[in-house]
């Protein structure tokens, strides 16, 4: 039986089409109830459901005294820190915050940017997780 036979014994169709393909939606049964209810997979004729993504019981927690040279805090996922040092992220944010400050971007414009880039320099490193990155500025004087 070919994928798309099977997909349509298994899933239902619906009439409209798409292309050249049907669309096909689950009409009922253990598929439907598997994407009804968060995710599965069947082995054979049994529904498994698969655990949902869990956070570690334990985070990790760094506390730093915050000096006046302190002018920005990235808070990142494992998508950026895999792949990009600290010193880094440090040198990117610090140069992003510069040049814009040089431009007379307004402050949201310039943390956005940074993170972007953070973002995409993750992307470009082959980072396979998922990337997350806030920049703070901290001391708004500097604005």
């Amino acid at each position: 039986m070919h994928r798309k036979q099977r997909q349509t014994q298994i899933a239902g169709t619906n009439p409209r089409r798409r292309g050249d393909s049907p669309v096909t939606r689950p009409q009922s049964g253990p598929t439907r109830r598997a994407r009804e209810s968060g995710g599965g997979m069947r082995e054979g004729d049994q529904l498994v459901r698969l655990p949902r993504p869990r956070m570690i019981s334990e985070p990790e927690v760094t506390i730093n005294e915050r000096t006046e040279c302190c002018d920005f805090l990235v808070i990142e996922s494992d998508g950026l820190w895999d792949v990009v040092s600290n010193e880094g992220t440090c040198q990117v944010v610090g140069r992003c915050l510069d040049a814009h400050k040089k431009m007379r971007s307004s402050e949201g414009m310039r943390r956005t940017n940074a993170a972007a880039l953070l973002a995409q320099l993750a992307l470009a490193r082959g980072s396979k997780d998922k990337i997350t990155v806030i920049v703070v500025e901290l001391n708004k004087s500097s604005a």
